[in-house]
């Protein structure tokens, strides 16, 4: 089972909504991309403990981000 996935300095500006289907993700870098929405998988990642989503362009964090209950480290710094 996956649980580490970093995506870091990718360009991306989305991710297929099938990541949602790693559901032992617990680690999730998607670093110095393109992001200007947080992607609607993530929301659904429940044992997701770390989310990277530093140097993106993200304009807002939606408010059920506080789906993820396990969530203990989330980065936006320099969005």
């Amino acid at each position: 089972h996956l649980k580490s996935l970093a995506l870091s300095h990718n360009f991306l500006t989305a991710v297929p909504q099938t990541l949602s289907l790693c559901s032992h993700l617990r680690y999730l870098s998607l670093q110095a991309n393109n992001f200007t929405d947080m992607p609607n998988a993530i929301l659904e990642l429940a044992l997701l403990e770390t989310l990277d989503m530093s140097k993106n362009q993200l304009r807002t964090i939606p408010y059920i981000i506080k789906r993820l209950e396990r969530l203990k480290v989330f980065s936006v710094d320099n969005n």
